[in-house]
C-alpha cells in the first residue's frame, strides 16, 4: 500500500508565535486547518502539511497520520 498524502503533528507552547516564525519564512498557511488549537502549514515543492498543535492538545494524539 502507498500513501497518497501524509502530513504531521508537532506540539508547541504558543500558537500566536509559531504562526508569525513560519509566516515571516514565507510558509504559506494551511488556511482551512487554522484555529485556536491548531496553526497548519504547507511545506516543500509537494506541500507537505505540518499541524502546530499546543502542547496539552499534542498529548493526547498520535505523532504521524497517514491517509491512503
Amino acid at each position: 500500500m502507498k500513501p497518497k498524502m501524509i502530513w504531521s503533528n508537532l506540539a508547541v507552547a504558543n500558537l500566536e508565535r509559531t504562526y508569525k516564525f513560519y509566516t515571516e519564512l514565507g510558509f504559506t498557511p494551511n488556511g482551512p486547518h487554522t484555529s485556536d488549537q491548531l496553526v497548519s502549514f504547507f511545506f516543500g515543492e509537494k506541500d507537505f502539511i505540518i499541524h502546530f498543535f499546543l502542547q496539552h492538545i499534542e498529548s493526547q494524539r498520535n505523532s504521524f497520520y497517514f491517509i491512503c
